[in-house]
């Protein structure tokens, strides 16, 4: 203890405790979010970046334009290549949108409704006579 205390003078800093960890028990923690609060806060996220999406695929569409009305003009090789860029830089913002949505399932651990249809198909094996005598008992 002497030690780092004279230590401690000369670096001018405070001695500091080290404290044993018990592997059995968890860290102390001082703040843990609830359930409540994350899904709230990636609901925030998922609107921002979504919204930043939608601002930064407008502004590569009229992009696009312009470069479209440069590479026409100057007909030179490298408009047309910068073009060809954007192009597909737009494209792969288009799927990181789409892919955001699948990330903000694996976070809340929400699944997409499956969308359950009931198709009948019913076949009648007869002749019109026969089909017609049915359609008559029902209509009795």
């Amino acid at each position: 203890m002497k030690d780092n205390a004279q230590l401690d003078d000369i670096l001018d800093v405070k001695s500091t405790t080290i404290i044993e960890i018990d592997d059995d028990k968890p860290l102390p923690t001082t703040y843990r979010p609830s359930l409540h609060e994350t899904d709230k806060e990636v609901e925030n996220d998922t609107k921002y970046v979504r919204q930043n999406f939608y601002d930064l695929i407008e502004k590569g569409h009229s992009a696009i334009d312009e470069l479209l009305a440069v590479a026409d003009q100057s007909q030179h090789p490298r408009a047309y290549e910068v073009l060809a860029t954007m192009i597909k830089t737009m494209g792969d913002m288009n799927n990181d949108l789409l892919g955001m949505h699948e990330k903000k399932q694996k976070l809340t651990g929400e699944k997409p409704e499956d969308k359950k249809e009931t198709v009948n198909n019913n076949l009648f094996v007869g002749s019109t006579s026969e089909l017609l005598k049915l359609m008559n008992k029902d209509g009795d």
